[in-house]
């Protein structure tokens, strides 16, 4: 017979079998848990890194299309260029060809003139006393069969053929008829032109915006256009509309249009300056006004001290100058009684100062200098960019070069950097204009 187990025995047994169930049952759970928060994990784990991957891959392509629309931006500021095409015309040896920015020659010396690129890939040359357009390979796209030609502003030059002015386009077709006994420069979309000795203006699709009635016009803007009757100086407006203040109406002593729409007027012998809109933004109150470029004018009420305000009034900078150039991010001034040329910041600041002869304004951070009878370049800090050893250095231009000359009055190219790119060996070098 086998041994009898007690009830306690039996329940004692029975409870230990239960507590070990439990304990394997609290571990398979505890288990679970910590494979669940594992798991957990791991996916976090795993998210995190595609999430940073991803932000990664979208901080890159931030970056490149940033920095693609910064370029697009930057080129499209660029509208006054030592190099289009990437290449600019020289003269060597009475002849003009063209060169890349490593000096290279690209297209023969073959011409008698020779002026840069434009936006539409086309070159004016001049050959044999007459004038033709050509394109990056020094082929030929308008035949040289105009008397004078300028180079194309937009899709747009004029050229004179048999003894009158006219346009054309980028193919040589006529945009405006060969009908005109001059047509000046374009100055934004219109160009003063003059027919049976009377003065209009013409737009770029050859259109007539203002009528062959004035005695005499000899500046336009996107705003107004300045034109003389009977020797008087008066303003008229690009729209045609008509205003009876008497302001407007009234004859002036001088008219100055800027590119911006704007135009400064002097009447009484005092300046002030008209807005885009044919408002009066400051009213005779000056002595001096002028503007060249950047956010503000020169002004003086004093005619011996000078300073700055914005187009809509306001004074920058009270008069305290005895000199100031343009304002482009920093500004060159002299103080009365001192020899020195100070360089000033947008805050108003000396950020450098210079004895020197001259000292121009400032673009692209760089500003040229004049030291005994030579030029040269420096930062706004004072550092020298370029050592004063030259007989010319033009201004700067937008994408970042200047025209040198040397002491042997050969011409060549350097960068704002002070890095000389093209050694002055040619005897000339096309400007293209301010």
């Amino acid at each position: 017979m086998g041994k009898k187990i007690s009830k306690k025995t039996y329940v004692q047994k029975q409870q230990r079998e239960r507590n070990k169930q439990i304990d394997e049952q609290e571990k398979k759970i505890d288990k679970e848990k910590e494979r669940i928060k594992f798991e957990r994990k791991e996916k976090t784990k795993k998210f995190l890194l595609r999430l940073g991957a991803i932000s990664l891959c979208l901080v890159f392509c931030l970056l490149i299309f940033g920095s693609i629309g910064f370029f697009v931006y930057y080129k499209k500021k660029q509208t006054n260029k030592v190099f289009w095409c990437g290449l600019v015309a020289v003269e060597y040896e009475n002849k003009w060809g063209y060169i890349n920015s490593r000096g290279k020659k690209k297209i023969d010396f073959t011409y008698e003139f020779a002026y840069n690129f434009t936006k539409n890939k086309l070159a004016l040359v001049g050959f044999d006393s007459k004038f033709g357009y050509i394109n990056t390979k020094g082929e030929y796209v308008i035949d040289p069969i105009y008397d004078n030609a300028t180079s194309f502003s937009g899709e747009v030059a004029i050229c004179k053929l048999n003894g009158k002015f006219g346009t054309i386009n980028s193919k040589g077709e006529t945009v405006a008829d060969f009908i005109y006994s001059d047509i000046k420069e374009y100055s934004d979309d219109y160009a003063i032109a003059v027919k049976d000795g009377k003065y209009g203006i013409i737009d770029k699709k050859g259109n007539i915006i203002i009528d062959f009635s004035y005695e005499k016009i000899d500046s336009v803007n996107e705003t107004y256009f300045k034109y003389y009757k009977d020797g008087s100086i008066y303003l008229g407006f690009i729209d045609k509309s008509q205003i009876s203040d008497t302001f407007f109406t009234d004859s002036f002593q001088e008219i100055t249009l800027l590119k911006n729409g704007y135009a400064i007027y002097k009447r009484k012998g005092l300046y002030g300056y008209l807005n885009n809109k044919k408002e009066i933004v400051v009213e005779n109150k000056f002595t001096s006004l002028t503007y060249q470029k950047g956010k503000y004018l020169s002004y003086s009420t004093t005619g011996d001290l000078y300073g700055f305000l914005d187009f809509d009034g306001n004074i920058f900078i009270r008069e305290r100058f005895l000199y100031v150039s343009c304002f482009d991010n920093y500004a060159v001034v002299k103080y009365s009684g001192d020899e020195k040329y100070y360089i000033i910041n947008d805050k108003v600041k000396h950020t450098y100062s210079i004895k020197c002869n001259f000292v121009d304004a400032f673009y692209k951070n760089r500003a040229v200098f004049k030291q005994g009878d030579y030029y040269g370049v420096i930062s706004p800090k004072g550092k020298v960019m370029l050592e004063a050893e030259y007989k010319y250095i033009s201004h700067i231009y937008d994408d970042g070069y200047a025209i040198i000359m040397d002491k042997n009055s050969n011409y060549g190219i350097a960068r704002v950097d002070g890095s000389i790119i093209v050694e002055p060996k040619y005897s000339n070098i096309a400007y293209s204009g301010k």
